[in-house]
């Protein structure tokens, strides 16, 4: 074993292992990985010069000096050995099934974010079922040419992805990567793992075991351009027995640490002081981190704990939280918010006692610029200081209900929480519904802006939770209670040594709104103008193009993924992350830990992208996001909820593309058709478009590319679009004043048929139907009784089908249902009973 603390400092140690604990870490493995494991014949695995030389020899090829293993690949294909054998099957004998080094036992007891090797062995499967009794999860296999997926969190996943290819699939054409053509093939294949790599690697936290990094062509470019220091401080590193003088200093160049050691005396060196990084973090003692179950690792994972220890000295200079910057949990530490009335009773309220089935769930919302995650984290402060656990989502994906489950039952005192919730609803009502008729208590509190917290209380109509609404104006207590905390922080600004009535009054001109009064006190002119002078002050396009994306995304309420910056910007990483740190977008962005680049304040978003950029700007670069995006979203990502899936189905919906390029439907129809190679294949996509293209009347076309959106996936959601579209179409002929059957009956049976697809647990083909039903009853008043009569038919049908929902959508139904019988109760003589749903 080796010293990890004398090789890497006391502080790299810590910030490695507790990456290790949360599950932070990449693993690239190079050809010398699998030295010491064999084939099924026992002869030992080789290098890349010594499968060049057996190639040589088993194919009978001229001898032509120094060829390397890819001159001599391209060689052998097409021929065989001289006992018949053809290279695919060659390969396949010498790669597959084999015995892999002793080392992989311990590598397969770490807990890895995802696996990536450049070896077409299946060593490291191999090693994933022989030690599975210890392994910390299950291995699937991929290769670079099979479509991408996600790891299933239920399952305690890890993908294995080969960049290289499979032997076990050397049939395939293109599978193996070792001559010029498969390289050329492997870098320009679009939607596939080696684009993923080239975005993942600079942006998370990796070991590279055994790979001479000199020799990947394909790979040599995207190492070459460095790596974000991200504030998390998780070192990535590179472990080789042989690293000279010269290697050693091209590694730290890569934003690599060098560690000189065999990769078995490494892995035995981190396991045995593993177990104490996670007692640190969950109190628990242990011998070995195999004693520790699964579910700690996930929920480490995704949720960042809250601790009241004193804020450490790193700190990002350019963070001001009194200008308005997003808050952090080091303001909070340092006592810079002022308390918000409510703030006790909140605290109390989340605290109290519960009953044996009872659930405490707060939604926490307001309008921009009302300190919703400033008040979420002062009341997880005073959580802390009465010895309850508060800890924060900081999950890329949705959240494993398994595992917060499994967490609260043996740390009840935990409270989660969750900023921009909307997202996580429907997982909130899972968690909330697992662990009804349990012992288990839930204490969770959400904010969401108060537009998207109406779909958080949708969700969780059934299930008890209370609301508090933050408000834009402040109390004259809170202004008191702010004006004192300005005076001990002494950031007063313009106010500095006036009298508290002048004080006051200057809020008060303000309508005590909390936005407006501090964006005036230190800069004394409007946030506008200071946003654009900003951003025409940046010179360089580049940082341009970055901050033009970076708003986009936060307009849409999310922060950009830092794998997908360089193919965004055009920038290493490296430049980016000075762009970012000392250069022309220090005062306007961040990098937050491992999440990604974000504005410093989410108001930003909106005003860049309405003040800053021109409609042409915001086509082409909410363009180029798509496209970025595009390999990272797939079925498996749907299912998964990743990040970047939940940032392509905002950007993508037809209302925020009409936000961001104006009203003209035809600049939207046309960002679609830009677009559409990479998300042809998804339903959401033909869902939006459709949608898009009948709001400006384009009925024809909206109906096809809906009808394409249930050939992609027939699900309630897309039959109900199918059924929109023609609702839309019969409003529109409605307005004449005649009623319009064809259209009304075809959309009518389209909702049907969604509504009996989905069964009693969707409420959206209910919505939909009253909705329309109500405005064409509206617009086509004058009907004969034949016609009610049909329209009564059809209405008791619905409403009758109504009271098969779940309660939960039921109560969500509650409104429309009204409103639509108000409607037809108005334009018609014929009673229709109204049953309380």
């Amino acid at each position: 074993m080796i010293d990890l603390k004398a090789t890497l400092g006391q502080d790299h140690l810590d910030a490695f292992m507790r990456g290790l604990v949360r599950r932070r870490y990449h693993a690239l493995l190079g050809a010398g990985a699998s030295f010491g494991g064999t084939s099924s014949d026992g002869r030992y695995l080789p290098g890349a010069e010594g499968l060049a030389t057996e190639l040589q020899d088993a194919f009978a090829l001229p001898p032509i000096g120094a060829a390397g293993l890819r001159r001599l690949y391209a060689g052998a294909k097409g021929k065989t050995t001289t006992s018949g054998v053809s290279l695919d099957a060659y390969l396949k004998a010498r790669f597959s099934n084999t015995t892999p080094p002793d080392w992989m036992e311990c590598f397969a007891q770490v807990p890895w974010e995802q696996i990536w090797t450049l070896n077409i062995d299946d060593c490291v499967e191999v090693a994933y079922t022989k030690w599975s009794q210890i392994a910390r999860q299950s291995a699937v296999s991929i290769s670079w040419t099979e479509q991408h997926r996600t790891p299933r969190a239920t399952l305690d996943e890890t993908l294995v992805i080969h960049l290289h290819g499979k032997a076990s699939k050397a049939h395939r054409d293109p599978e193996i990567v070792f001559d010029i053509a498969g390289y050329v093939n492997a870098t320009l294949a679009q939607h596939r793992w080696h684009r993923i790599f080239g975005d993942v690697y600079p942006a998370k936290p990796f070991i590279i075991i055994g790979a001479s990094l000199d020799s990947e062509f394909d790979l040599q470019v995207v190492l070459e351009q460095g790596r974000y220091s991200t504030p998390d401080g998780h070192p990535s590193v590179i472990v080789s027995k042989d690293i000279d003088a010269f290697q050693a200093d091209e590694y730290r160049r890569y934003g690599l640490i060098p560690i000189a050691s065999a990769a078995d005396e490494f892995f035995s060196s981190v396991l045995e002081i593993l177990p104490q990084y996670l007692a640190e973090l969950t109190h628990e003692e242990a011998s070995a981190a195999t004693d520790h179950p699964r579910e700690i690792f996930t929920f480490l994972n995704q949720w960042q704990r809250l601790e009241s220890a004193p804020p450490g000295p790193n700190r990002d200079r350019r963070h001001d939280f009194y200008a308005g910057h997003s808050p952090e949990w080091r303001d909070i530490l340092l006592s810079l918010p002022s308390e918000r009335d409510r703030h006790t009773a909140t605290v109390d309220r989340s605290l109290e006692d519960l009953k044996h089935g009872e659930h405490m769930i707060l939604l926490i919302s307001g309008d921009p610029f009302t300190g919703k995650s400033t008040f979420l984290l002062s009341i997880a402060s005073e959580i802390n200081s009465r010895g309850y656990e508060p800890y924060l989502y900081a999950g890329e994906e949705a959240i494993d209900i398994h595992s917060a489950a499994w967490w609260l039952q043996r740390y009840p005192r935990s409270v989660l929480l969750i900023d921009d919730a909307s997202d996580f609803a429907h997982d909130i009502e899972k968690l909330n519904v697992r662990l009804d008729g349990t012992p288990i208590a839930l204490r969770a509190i959400l904010t969401e802006r108060a537009s998207r917290a109406r779909h958080i209380d949708n969700v969780l109509a059934a299930i008890p939770h209370d609301n508090l609404e933050l408000n834009r104006r402040l109390s004259v207590g809170e202004v008191s209670r702010l004006i004192d905390k300005l005076t001990e922080k002494k950031r007063l600004g313009s106010l500095t040594g006036k009298a508290k009535t002048e004080q006051r009054r200057y809020f008060e001109g303000h309508k005590r709104e909390l936005f407006s009064s501090m964006a005036e006190l230190e800069h004394g002119r409007g946030f506008v103008s200071r946003i654009k002078d900003e951003y025409a002050a940046i010179a360089d396009a580049g940082a341009q193009r970055l901050l033009g994306v970076i708003a986009i995304v936060g307009n849409l309420g999310y922060e950009l993924p830092a794998p997908l910056v360089k193919a965004i910007s055009g920038r290493t990483p490296l430049e980016a992350e000075a762009m970012v740190s000392v250069g022309e977008l220090a005062d306007l962005v961040a990098i937050r830990n491992r999440r990604g680049f974000h504005l410093r304040h989410r108001i930003l978003g909106t005003l860049l992208v309405e003040h800053c950029l021109d409609p042409e700007e915001r086509f082409e670069l909410a363009k180029s996001l798509a496209i970025a995006l595009a390999p990272h979203v797939s079925r498996s990502a749907i299912t998964a909820n990743t990040v970047h899936y939940r940032i392509t189905r905002a950007l993508m919906t037809a209302q925020n593309l009409k936000r961001f390029l104006g009203s003209n439907i035809d600049v939207v129809l046309d960002w679609y058709d830009a677009v559409e190679a990479g998300f042809e294949w998804n339903a959401r996509f033909w869902e939006q478009r459709a949608l898009a293209a009948a709001d400006a009347g384009y009925f024809e076309p909206a109906y096809s590319w809906a009808r394409e959106a249930v050939a992609r996936h027939e699900d309630s959601f897309t039959l109900n679009t199918v059924g929109t579209v023609l609702m839309q179409r019969a409003a529109s002929e409605a307005l004449g004043g005649q009623w319009p059957t064809d259209s009304f009956e075809l959309a009518e049976s389209a909702l049907a048929q969604a509504r009996d697809l989905e069964g009693a647990v969707s409420e959206y083909p209910y919505e939909t139907f009253f909705r329309y039903f109500e405005r064409l009853v509206t617009l086509v008043e004058e009907r004969d009784r034949a016609l009610n009569e049909q329209l009564r038919n059809v209405w008791m049908n619905w409403h009758s089908r109504v009271l098969s929902l779940e309660p939960s959508y039921r109560t969500r139904l509650n409104s429309s249902l009204k409103s639509a019988w108000d409607a037809w109760e108005r334009t018609t003589q014929m009673p229709t009973r109204l049953t309380d749903s």
